[in-house]
Formats: structure tokens, C-alpha cells, sequence
């Protein structure tokens, strides 16, 4: 799994050497590097999906950390919920990045029929980290911050930023969405 991100995350970064130039090398603040203007709405998307998979596979550790905290049962309720939260999160985007690499004309069916769960998924994921970061902050408020931040970044991620880049992507690249509301 993390192979397979960091896979992903390698294609995407090989859009050229500008990427990695300096910012005084840029004569205009507001124009975006050539590489990063090479980059497809599509790629962007791609991006984020592995980027938010990665996201999550790394909290875990913060999580196992977390966990040790909290009073029993709520430790291992906390640990399994958020397990099963990023395993099912993490699981669909890179059901979805497979799609969008090797099977473009059904990646909008296939975003229709995982759009729900993902967002349950992230919505669980967010409200374990939030409420542990309750559970924890009298005592260990560095670890209830990050749990509120990414907690915060991954219901804002998912309700806002994700539906905006996912139209973008599939209206620039041709691929008609499928409402996640409807029956087919």
C-alpha cells in the first residue's frame, strides 16, 4: 500500500526540474512554474488523492500513540475506529488512482460508486481524531493539536476541496460524472 502511493507520488513528481527551483529563480510571483502549469487538472487530482491516502497512513502512528491515553474502553475503540476508517479511506482512493491510470473511461462510475463511503470514511476518521484529541489535550496538548488540525483538514478536505478538484479534473479531461445519488 505504501509502495504503491509512494509509487504514484513519484510520477507525479517527475513533472521536471522547475519544480524544485527557488522562488527568486521565478521573475513573476503570480505565474506558475512551467512544470507545475504542465500538470493536468486530472494529475492534480491524482495528487491529492494519493496525497490524502499518504495523509492518513502516516497518522497512525500519532493515533497509536494517542491511544495509550485514553481511558479503557475508549483506547481500543479509538484505535480500531480510526483503523477502520483510514483502511476503508485509504483503500477507495487507491482503488480510485488505479482506475484513473488504467481504466480513465469507468473512473466516473467508479468515483459515483465509492463517493459516499469515502466520505463516511473521512467523516469517522475526522470525528476519531477529534475526540481523542479531547480525551487528550489536558495532558498532552501537542498531540491534541495535531489530532484537531488534521482531523479539521480531512472533513474540509473532504467536503470542500476534493467535490472542487474532482469536477475540475473530470470536466477538463472529458470524463462525464456520474451522480453519486443516483441509482443506475
Amino acid at each position: 500500500m505504501v509502495r504503491a502511493l509512494a509509487d504514484e507520488l513519484g510520477q507525479l513528481s517527475q513533472a521536471g526540474p522547475d519544480l524544485h527551483r527557488s522562488a527568486a529563480e521565478h521573475p513573476s510571483a503570480v505565474a506558475p512554474s512551467p512544470a507545475i502549469s504542465r500538470w493536468t487538472p486530472l494529475g492534480w487530482w491524482k495528487f491529492h488523492q494519493a496525497t490524502v491516502a499518504l495523509a492518513y497512513v502516516l497518522v497512525l502512528y500519532p493515533v497509536w500513540r494517542a491511544r495509550v491515553w485514553l481511558p479503557a474502553p475508549w483506547s481500543t475503540l479509538f484505535l480500531l475506529w480510526t483503523l477502520l476508517c483510514t483502511a476503508s479511506a485509504v483503500s477507495l482512493r487507491l482503488h480510485l488512482l488505479f482506475m484513473a491510470r488504467f481504466y480513465v473511461s469507468d473512473l466516473a462510475e467508479q468515483h459515483a460508486q465509492t463517493y459516499l463511503w469515502t466520505r463516511l470514511s473521512d467523516a469517522g476518521f475526522a470525528a476519531a481524531l477529534i475526540g481523542a484529541a479531547l480525551g487528550v489535550g489536558g495532558e498532552h496538548p501537542e498531540l491534541a493539536m495535531l489530532l484537531v488540525v488534521v482531523g479539521t483538514a480531512a472533513i474540509v478536505g473532504s467536503l470542500l476541496i476534493e467535490p472542487a478538484t474532482t469536477q475540475a479534473a473530470f470536466r477538463r479531461s472529458g470524463i462525464v460524472q456520474v451522480s453519486p445519488w443516483k441509482r443506475q
